[in-house]
């Protein structure tokens, strides 16, 4: 598995979010990619809807981090193609319970 944390305008952050690159051209596919919308992070913002687009053919199993605030946002990242979701704040918030989430494990 890999990780990468992207920005609003699809930057990839490095150095701790503090630094912005250029989304390269020519990735190697890798097995599993975790990827995160940093300015979403912790926000209960919704997913970012364009994220999928640029990270699709980069891994065969697609995992999602990022402002996911209800079981709506889950939906949706399913039906975008995302494989799992990192589900964080709204879990510690309560307004996702864990009877909730069940359907996707």
């Amino acid at each position: 598995f890999a990780a990468l944390d992207f920005s609003a305008d699809g930057k990839v952050l490095t150095g701790g979010w503090n630094a912005k690159r250029d989304f390269p051209q020519a990735i190697p596919e890798v097995d599993g990619l975790i990827a995160t919308a940093a300015s979403r992070d912790g926000t209960l913002a919704g997913p970012d809807p364009c994220l999928f687009d640029k990270v699709r053919s980069l891994a065969k199993v697609k995992g999602y981090a990022g402002g996911i605030k209800d079981t709506t946002d889950l939906e949706m990242l399913e039906k975008q193609g995302w494989n799992f979701a990192v589900v964080g704040k709204a879990f510690y918030e309560g307004k996702i319970r864990l009877e909730e989430l069940e359907k996707w494990f």
